[in-house]
């Protein structure tokens, strides 16, 4: 509860939960620690791809690498596509392509979940909010299991 009332105190937008009773959900704006950077060194970050510059197939090509190359088990990850940009029928195709070599992966269209935990905002959206945070889109509190608080 201390952290939410200081949250609160700090004037960040508070919501009930539509999913869990007893639950508040607080809204951080937040940008990449990676545009900051960029920013801080006189880069234009637009140099960078975001993920929806990138197809859905290009996403899983590095989920895959990742989990190739880097991890020594499974890469769980969250694919958040724009709505309506893929049929059902594409997506059922790709995700067979990539079954035999991926796991734990989720395919999250904008929009589609009330709350997400991540909702993509532009940056003229950004600018409109008066507190934001700088962040990069690993929460440490729960590379193995988020706790209850």
């Amino acid at each position: 509860m201390a952290q939410l009332e200081e949250y609160r105190r700090k004037g960040y937008e508070i919501e009930d939960c539509v999913y869990a009773e007893n639950t508040k959900v607080v809204t951080i704006p937040t940008k990449d620690r990676l545009v900051e950077d960029l920013e801080s060194r006189g880069i234009d970050p637009t140099v960078l791809e975001s993920a929806d510059e990138l197809s859905i197939g290009q996403m899983l090509d590095i989920q895959r690498l990742f989990q190739e190359c880097w991890a020594d088990n499974a890469v769980s990850f969250t694919a958040n596509i724009p709505a309506d940009t893929y049929k059902v029928e594409e997506m059922e195709d790709l995700l067979l392509k990539y079954l035999p070599d991926l796991k734990g992966t989720t395919i999250m269209p904008d929009g589609t979940r009330e709350q997400a935990p991540y909702e993509r905002i532009s940056e003229a959206d950004y600018l409109l909010y008066k507190l934001t945070e700088v962040s990069d889109s690993i929460d440490e509190d729960c590379v193995n299991a988020c706790p209850v608080r």
